[in-house]
């Protein structure tokens, strides 16, 4: 029988009460709680992409899963010796997304 992960990027009831404020993303939050308990009690797994995000995925169901695992979808920044930014002029950022969501970060980097 093969194997079943689930892989998270996000702490998906927070992410859909910012997407979708007022109650449709308080249903949509509830909803998710709902269903993600279930689901998250039959996979073999999970995998995210921080170790805060694997946590708060495997707290969301009363099963322990003996399976986890932290894959960040980014640079390992601690594997890598750092060079020396040599770039001159004004800083210019370029980002794009199909919609924009206050969880994307960009004010932090800004």
């Amino acid at each position: 029988m093969e194997k079943v992960f689930f892989i998270h990027h996000t702490k998906q009831t927070y992410a859909l009460k910012v997407a979708y404020p007022g109650f449709r993303g308080i249903a949509l939050a509830l909803l998710e709680r709902m269903v993600g308990y279930v689901s998250i009690g039959r996979v073999d797994g999970i995998i995210a992409v921080t170790p805060e995000i694997l946590d708060y995925e495997a707290g969301r169901t009363f099963r322990s899963l003996t399976r986890k695992y932290t894959y960040p979808n980014g640079i390992d920044f601690d594997s890598y010796e750092s060079v020396e930014d040599r770039r001159k002029g004004a800083i210019k950022i370029l980002f794009t997304a199909s919609t924009f969501h206050t969880w994307h970060g960009l004010s932090s980097v800004l």
